[in-house]
């Protein structure tokens, strides 16, 4: 009923901090030239590639609810909500358990294709030396 609640707020709270950390970046960068000449991937990009793939989730989660007829355009916009509290008590539960497993398992793939990334570029920095 609700699951795409968990992915979408944490999808706000890693953009918020992507922006944050970008400020201090360019501010970390104006200051010293020698990263400015550096093609370094920053943090902040890694972190917007985490906040699309959450923000991408939780859109196809909307899509699907609303297909299903759980939400919809107006208030109180659940379904379930308007059910009574055992309707109420049972989105809240899912919310908790399929939407945090959701954001989690999300993360944690980021976290995969990061963690590969990193390998294949020191190979690839391995092969240009060995060259």
């Amino acid at each position: 009923m609700g699951c795409f609640v968990a992915p979408l707020t944490e999808a706000v709270v890693v953009t918020a901090a992507a922006v944050i950390v970008r400020q201090k970046e360019k501010k970390h960068r104006d200051q010293s030239q020698n990263l400015a000449n550096e093609k370094k991937e920053g943090i902040s990009s890694r972190l917007f590639r985490l906040s699309k793939l959450l923000f991408g989730g939780a859109v196809l989660l909307i899509f699907e609810h609303i297909w299903h007829g759980e939400v919809v355009p107006y208030f109180p916009f659940f379904t379930a909500a308007t059910e009574g509290d055992e309707a109420v008590i049972e989105m809240w539960q899912e919310i908790g358990t399929s939407g945090v497993l959701m954001a989690v398992l999300c993360t944690l793939v980021w976290g995969v294709i990061e963690v590969l990334r990193y390998i294949f570029a020191k190979k690839n920095v391995k092969k240009v030396v060995a060259e």
